[in-house]
């Protein structure tokens, strides 16, 4: 069952053991969302120039290896130029997507110190963080 409250959202109600919970499905989604979003940033955040990370490390650190994917579309929505998206990379060596261009995050990891050959990562290093 749902109904419609004022400012046009809905509540939708679960009837469970006789006892009726409601719930809005789209702000849980959204903070759900927002949480996992902070979580990638953290550890982005902790990735000391001149290392990089692959989406595949980040998801691992965040307690599942197949959020790889999901790691990659929050960092495509930062904006925050505090988190350092560019030290992402593919668990291949290849540079992977950036939402100012593959160009702009060649030149970024180079500047840092990072190696690249032919749009690969030479010697992928991890850092350990805390």
């Amino acid at each position: 069952m749902k109904r419609r409250i004022s400012g046009g959202c809905q509540i939708f109600f679960a009837h469970i053991g006789g006892r009726f919970f409601g719930f809005r499905p789209q702000n849980d989604r959204i903070r759900i969302m927002i949480e996992f979003q902070k979580r990638v940033y953290n550890i982005v955040k902790r990735i000391p120039r001149g290392k990089v990370l692959s989406y595949k490390q980040v998801a691992a650190k965040l307690g599942n290896k197949k959020l790889a994917r999901a790691v990659g579309n929050a960092l495509n929505k930062n904006r925050d130029p505090k988190v350092p998206c560019h030290r992402v990379i593919r668990s291949d060596g290849k540079i992977g997507g950036y939402a100012w261009g593959t160009k702009k995050k060649t030149k970024t990891l180079k500047k840092e110190g990072v190696r690249i050959e032919k749009d690969r990562i030479i010697k992928k290093s991890s850092p350990t963080l805390l």
